[in-house]
């Protein structure tokens, strides 16, 4: 609670924040933010009065409000429902009742199917008429890219591909290459591997 008054993750201290003092950051939205900036240069958000940053800030609250949570959603039922499953097969009676697990599947599998035909449209055709090769016209990379691509290569490749169903190369090919783009970058790579680390354990 002292860094997040919600209690939950993602959080961090900048324990040399602005003008030398700590600062708490929380929330994937607002920490993505605070680095890029602190980061400067703008390499991973475009400068400030710019059409392209007002585009970056768009995507990356679609993100956070719309494809975090409703993905998020859909684990938890996806989940709730392979526990009732198992449950059924133990000879035991399910925790939550079946109806409500399979209407939450329905209803946040609708939503995040919806959420993937918005990014493919998006991804499809630019201002130009040309393809994107991520989110943000012209800005290359973005923190855009960074908060909804994991999302992505989770749900249609990763651990809640196969019981998705969801083929994104089949049905959503442009965001499945961009996703694969973005996966590729060496600096992707690179923080793929900090939660085997064991990060919590340096603070």
């Amino acid at each position: 609670r002292r860094i997040n008054p919600n209690c939950r993750i993602p959080a961090m201290v900048d324990r040399e924040g602005p003008g030398g003092a700590p600062v708490n950051v929380f929330e994937t939205g607002a920490m993505l933010l605070y680095l890029a900036d602190q980061a400067g240069g703008n390499k991973l958000v475009p400068p400030a009065a710019t059409k392209q940053r007002v585009e970056c800030l768009n995507w990356l609250f679609w993100q956070v409000s719309g494809m975090g949570a409703y993905f998020a959603q859909y684990a938890h039922f996806l989940a709730r429902d392979a526990a009732n499953k198992a449950a059924v097969e133990a000879g035991k009676e399910p925790a939550v009742h079946p109806s409500a697990v399979a209407y939450g599947v329905q209803r946040y599998g609708e939503e995040a199917r919806r959420l993937l035909s918005v990014l493919e449209l998006h991804l499809k055709e630019d201002l130009t008429g040309g393809r994107r090769e991520y989110i943000v016209d012209g800005a290359g990379y973005t923190i855009a890219d960074i908060a909804a691509c994991p999302f992505v290569m989770m749900f249609t490749e990763g651990a809640f591909g196969k019981i998705t169903g969801i083929d994104a190369k089949a049905d959503y090919p442009f965001v499945h290459k961009w996703a694969h783009r973005c996966s590729s970058r060496p600096a992707y790579q690179a923080g793929l591997q900090v939660a085997s680390k064991d990060p919590i354990s340096k603070l």
